[in-house]
């Protein structure tokens, strides 16, 4: 890089160069997941995509977990989710906007939820947004149990994902749109009910002696 009057390095044709092949192979990881049928999640089938070689895919992803956390980070980017918020009005709100872009992108999202691969992607995902969810419900009730807590985010949890986008998609026909909707109510209604403690929690006693 070259450095300029203030200090700061500004990139050379050669940063450049190797900025837009990292972006070559993540598109190509990309799009061989959105395809259907079967596809063989393999260093040498990702360069025969990209068109570069084996070896310039390792040295810009020593090991697959490199791999899969920036393809996470595309895909990211791509369905405009810029983070896991922690505050239960912000969640709602993303699932709104989250769901409708899964539609644009159905494809893709499709992929990492009904194959191996993109099963492993997810999973890079997965554990920052439980506990985005625990963070929300912790705030909501900070006087219930911490079994009673977990259990609550794990339902929360369950709302917020792909796979209830796809479930509301294909059970019922909704669109990102009205699924998007559907989920943010069923969230607010959860969240009310946890920030309210007259309310019993999962595996409590109500006042009528039921479980509930």
């Amino acid at each position: 890089m070259n450095a300029g009057p203030s200090g700061d390095r500004s990139p050379t044709l050669r940063d450049r160069l190797a900025e837009r092949t990292r972006e070559l192979i993540l598109e190509a990881m990309a799009d061989a997941l959105g395809e259907d049928g079967p596809f063989e999640f393999s260093v040498f089938e990702i360069a025969r995509r990209a068109g570069v070689s084996p070896r310039t895919i390792y040295r810009h992803f020593p090991t697959r977990e490199d791999m899969f956390a920036a393809l996470t980070e595309l895909v990211d980017r791509r369905v405009g989710f810029d983070g896991y918020p922690r505050r239960a009005a912000d969640i709602v709100a993303l699932v709104t906007r989250l769901f409708p872009a899964f539609d644009a992108h159905q494809e893709l999202i499709l992929a990492q939820i009904q194959t191996p691969a993109g099963q492993e992607m997810r999973a890079h995902g997965r554990r920052g947004r439980a506990a985005a969810m625990q963070a929300a419900v912790d705030e909501l009730a900070p006087g219930r149990s911490e079994e009673q807590r977990a259990a609550m985010a794990a339902a929360c949890h369950c709302l917020m994902s792909a796979d209830a986008w796809r479930r509301m998609r294909t059970d019922f026909g909704l669109d990102g749109e009205h699924s998007g909707r559907a989920a943010a109510w069923a969230l607010q209604v959860l969240f009310d009910a946890i920030a309210d403690p007259r309310r019993p929690g999962p595996g409590r006693p109500d006042p009528r002696g039921e479980t509930s």
